[in-house]
């Protein structure tokens, strides 16, 4: 008996677990765009402590944080690229603990936003955002506590 089942077995779940790393295997989309996955990928190093800006033409690429639901209030604009964004950052544009819905406004593929409840990309929400989110309600950190209201801090791939 050959043994290419078994290193066919083993080629397949390498592969999976590569596919899984990276973020790549096809997850079904809810209503929000988000899949929930329970890790971060990134690192704090890739930190950019930047201002990002006040919302002017709002169909430009990037990732708008809004103070109130469906996309109105006071709104921040910050650009794609693999990089934390902390408190300062929020606050200058949306406020501390004050946005309530995100828009994801021409995102290459693969690009995702996680929010987090402090600075310092501490207590994360457990969920990985690819689209918009009209209301921050539906969503909860990983201690258990509402998203709406509470976000400090956020992360924004490639």
């Amino acid at each position: 008996m050959n043994n290419f089942g078994g290193i066919s077995r083993r080629i397949k779940l390498a592969t999976a677990g590569v596919l899984v790393a990276a973020g790549l295997l096809a997850a079904p989309a809810t209503a929000a765009h988000a899949v929930n996955i329970g890790v971060l990928f990134g690192n704090p190093g890739d930190i950019f402590n930047g201002p990002g800006r006040s919302c002017g033409n709002q169909n430009a690429p990037g990732v708008y944080l809004y103070s109130d639901n469906t996309y109105r209030g006071k709104c921040g604009y910050w650009e794609f690229g693999r990089v934390f964004y902390n408190e300062d950052s929020i606050r200058a544009n949306v406020g501390n603990d004050k946005a309530s819905s995100m828009r994801i406004v021409g995102a290459p593929a693969g690009v995702f936003v996680k929010l987090y409840k402090h600075n310092s990309w501490s207590t994360p929400v457990n969920t990985l955002f690819f689209g918009d989110v009209p209301d921050f309600k539906a969503y909860k950190f990983d201690d258990g506590s509402s998203l709406n209201d509470s976000v400090s801090s956020l992360y924004i791939s490639g």
